[in-house]
């Protein structure tokens, strides 16, 4: 009974994760035909390939209801860097080759070694790295990033990690990463906005 009970908690933490994502995005998709938000398609693109990684790993670890979000978000990243490609004549610099050339390394280096943690370790570090651009984006522009949707994104990788159903390294370190990065998203993009006032 506990453990059905669990098991129930477990995926309806799951489906709440995926509830947020989908208001995130909407929100997201909504804020950049409509609000003027320039996502940068090298940081999407890099987190698509990095949650790809994050979700295959978690997937294969047991992970369970938590993986749900990571590999939808996955997914969404990479839609959101098409249509940021498509909609922006982006000219791409140091700042986002560094990073991309990282993911890159990550998938074939978990592809050739099929050393789980390593490669969360690896694509963690990554995704940090992969944020550069999207921090400087903030930073310099802030009314070009959008808080609520970083915030959410900070919500359902928190809310997932208590969705894991086995919580080891390899399960938890990726979201959590995500959780503090996004954090401080937030908070550079909501700072900057009110120096700028």
């Amino acid at each position: 009974m506990y453990n059905g009970g669990m098991h129930n908690y477990k995926a309806i933490l799951g489906l709440i994760t995926l509830g947020i994502a989908f208001i995130s995005y909407s929100d997201y998709f909504f804020s950049i035909f409509k609000r003027g938000t320039r996502p940068r398609t090298i940081s999407w693109l890099i987190w698509g390939i990095l949650n790809t990684i994050a979700f295959c790993v978690q997937y294969e670890k047991g992970a369970g209801y938590g993986s749900w979000i990571t590999g939808f978000a996955a997914i969404m990243c990479v839609v959101i860097a098409c249509v940021s490609y498509f909609k922006y004549d982006e000219h791409f610099t140091m700042y986002d080759w560094l990073p991309f050339t990282g993911a890159v390394i990550s998938l074939l280096f978990w592809w050739y070694t099929s050393d789980a943690l390593m490669a969360i370790v690896f694509a963690s570090i990554t995704n940090a790295i992969g944020f550069i651009p999207t921090i400087h984006n903030a930073y310099m522009h802030p009314n070009e990033e959008t808080a609520t949707t970083f915030g959410l994104n900070g919500l359902k990788f928190l809310i997932s990690i208590f969705a894991l159903g086995v919580f080891t390294i390899t399960t938890w370190l990726y979201p959590l990463v995500i959780v503090i990065l996004n954090i401080i998203t937030v908070m550079i993009i909501l700072i900057r906005r009110e120096k700028k006032i």
